[in-house]
């Protein structure tokens, strides 16, 4: 195995509370671990992981470790330490493996912590049994696809059959499982369960922010509603309250932006208007000088007209 940050312990549920009592009378503190299980930290450095059976989501998977557990035999000179054998240990990582895989946080150190075993116990493994117990998991065909990856990885991974299997996988495992995901459901049908049940999950999360939303806690509605300091009981009413004000705020403001002219639309209908009205004082003007010059034009004829009679006139003789 490689090396590791910190011990792992694991027991049944039901004996959890016994192994942290004990790390607590050793001076141990729990801390926040993003890892399937609890951590537990003593200076100078000593980190203890606890895990149970709930670290795997197949119920299958969670009996299979309970049994393993309880079978296991007590560590010579050791009456509460149960030690696993190769072929254990070896269906332990793999049940490990597949479960991170199938929720799509599948490590590297993982798969290079079943590889270093791999190499280092390959020749106690009890195939026959090995493989007995991978059937009765229903992982028996993603195993022996793992195994061909991390062989194509750090081993002899020439010769390897349907490359693009493999290729999503690796794609799957580096996108923590957002790529090559529907090839990986072929041979892993819990990745599909794992994704219902998170689905489900969301769904439930939202309802429940949703119920929030509606219905707050007395603290927060007296922020609004001081009188609920002294009333608490009324607390149902002034939650229709709030409904009430909150829907009428609301579709007053979509009424008002579905019937509001945007300032934008505005200032350019009013340019428009004023362009137009500048166009028409324009055209009216140019109408007006050209009937001033018609007028003009018109005076100077008859002038002109009036002058020729009064020259005629003056020209016939007595």
């Amino acid at each position: 195995m490689c090396c590791r940050e910190f011990i792992e312990i694991g027991t049944e549920k039901k004996y959890a509370q016994v192994i942290r009592t004990l790390l607590w009378d050793a001076d141990f503190e729990e801390r926040y671990t993003e890892i399937r299980g609890e951590l537990y930290y003593r200076v100078p450095g000593n980190k203890v992981l606890c895990f149970n059976q709930t670290m795997f989501f197949s119920k299958s998977m969670q009996k299979f470790y309970i049994n393993l557990v309880r079978s296991l035999p007590n560590k010579k000179g050791l009456n509460h330490i149960r030690e696993m054998n190769a072929s254990e240990m070896y269906l332990f990582l793999m049940c490990r493996l597949t479960d991170s895989y199938a929720r799509g946080d599948i490590s590297l150190s993982q798969i290079m912590d079943f590889w270093a075993f791999y190499k280092t116990h390959g020749e106690f493994f009890l195939w026959p049994y090995i493989y007995e117990r991978l059937k009765e998991l229903k992982i028996e065909e993603f195993a022996e696809r793992l195994e061909s990856l991390i062989l194509r990885w750090f081993g002899t991974g020439t010769g390897i059959e349907n490359v693009e299997i493999y290729d999503n996988m690796e794609s799957y495992i580096f996108s923590k499982g957002t790529e090559g995901r529907e090839i990986s459901e072929q041979f892993l049908p819990l990745i599909k369960t794992v994704a219902d049940c998170y689905s489900r999950d969301r769904k439930k999360e939202e309802f429940i922010r949703l119920v929030a939303w509606l219905f707050p806690d007395r603290e927060y509605m007296e922020t609004i509603y001081p009188v609920l300091e002294k009333a608490g009981v009324f607390l149902p009413i002034f939650w229709l309250i709030r409904l009430e004000r909150y829907f009428r705020r609301m579709i007053g403001n979509r009424m008002e932006e579905k019937f509001r002219i945007p300032k934008k639309t505005f200032f350019q209908f009013i340019w428009r208007k004023y362009q137009g009205v500048k166009a028409e004082e324009s055209e009216e003007k140019e109408e007006n000088e050209e009937k001033e010059e018609r007028e003009e034009k018109k005076a100077r004829e008859q002038g002109e007209q009036k002058e020729q009679e009064e020259q005629k006139t003056a020209k016939i003789p007595n």
